[in-house]
């Protein structure tokens, strides 16, 4: 899968995403590639292969939800009889909006997957600043209440920012049976204001109060280092938690999850510590002896955004890793992803 996954535009300024019309974030649209077989570059070609490839199997079916104040897209395999689906639903990140390919992908393998929006579309906040917990747990209850749905079996996919409200929401109810969390938090952070104010401000609320956070706020020089370094080879996050009343507070209470957690992270993420973040998940679990419900993997070579596999990579390396380290990410944790839902979500 070389040939997909290295592929790189001619050098023209333009956003990769853009040229390729490879949108990761957004529905599930075929693309198109050409392949020609030339003698030499510029030659003509001795064979072409027109080949279009899918985020739906065939069959798959889209409902949009729109009710109850929650907004996202309810994605169905084709067959399913009689029996009822275990659910998965998808949290994205600090991007917003809705993962209509990811939860293609998930249901062409058999799931029920709803891809919900918190933020930065109709409907929903236009800002990622008081996200009240109690809509995740809502779309929780709505996938439960619908007849194709196995209430007993749903797991949640968070990604970056996502990872919080996942890991959130699953210490809140005792019924998630498993939460994958991708480039994984270890605590709260602030909100993402359109237009910052002198104050930092909440992400979260629960119960009509904002939930404490950390603040990211640290010296000039050790933000120059973050900037010129990356996070993991900075001493930012070495200062960040070096609060501890303040990171106890702001800490997610992983050990509250009663099913199975999977967290996934790249060494080389340049856009926040998930590799050391996922390290302290792993060691609070330990503490409270939960470790046995708990699993990471930290790939070598691997940045901040590792998703579906077989996706032109190019220009990766603003986020972290080298192309071939980061596809290889994407290609062993999506097998890793449907192995650890096959085994979380089964009916037995």
């Amino acid at each position: 899968m070389g040939l997909f996954w290295s592929m790189a535009p001619q050098a023209v300024p333009v956003d990769i995403w853009k040229l390729l019309d490879l949108q990761p974030f957004g529905p599930p649209r075929p693309w198109t590639v050409l392949l020609e077989v030339a003698p030499n570059q510029g030659g003509a070609a001795l064979a072409k292969l027109k080949l279009v490839r899918l985020y739906a199997a065939e069959g798959v079916r889209s409902v949009d939800v729109r009710e109850g104040g929650l907004v996202g897209r309810l994605m169905l395999p084709a067959r399913y009889a009689d029996k009822r689906l275990p659910g998965v639903v998808l949290l994205g990140g600090s991007e917003g909006g809705l993962d209509g390919a990811g939860a293609a992908l998930v249901a062409s393998h058999g799931y029920a997957a709803l891809t919900l929006a918190y933020f930065r579309v109709d409907g929903v906040p236009s800002e990622l600043v008081e996200i009240p917990v109690e809509y995740s747990i809502q779309a929780l209850e709505w996938m439960q209440a619908r007849n194709e749905i196995d209430p007993r079996r749903i797991a949640i996919i968070g990604r970056s920012r996502g990872s919080e409200l996942a890991l959130l929401t699953a210490s809140l109810r005792r019924d998630v049976r498993s939460v994958i969390a991708i480039g994984p938090s270890s605590v709260l952070w602030g909100g993402i204001p359109k237009s910052p104010g002198p104050r930092p401000v909440a992400a979260w609320t629960y119960e009509g109060k904002t939930l404490p956070f950390l603040s990211a706020n640290a010296p000039d020089e050790l933000m120059s280092e973050f900037y010129a370094k990356g996070p993991l080879q900075s001493r930012l996050y070495e200062f960040l938690f070096s609060d501890h009343s303040d990171v106890e507070q702001a800490t997610i209470p992983v050990e509250r999850i009663q099913g199975k957690v999977l967290l996934i992270s790249g060494k080389e993420d340049r856009v926040w510590g998930s590799p050391i973040m996922a390290g302290r998940i792993l060691e609070r679990a330990r503490q409270f002896n939960r470790a046995d419900s708990f699993q990471g993997i930290a790939y070598d070579d691997a940045g901040h955004n590792i998703r579906e596999p077989f996706r032109p990579v190019h220009g990766q390396a603003r986020l972290g890793g080298t192309a071939e380290g980061h596809a290889w990410a994407e290609q062993d944790s999506w097998q890793r992803i449907l192995a650890f839902l096959e085994e979380t979500l089964s009916s037995h």
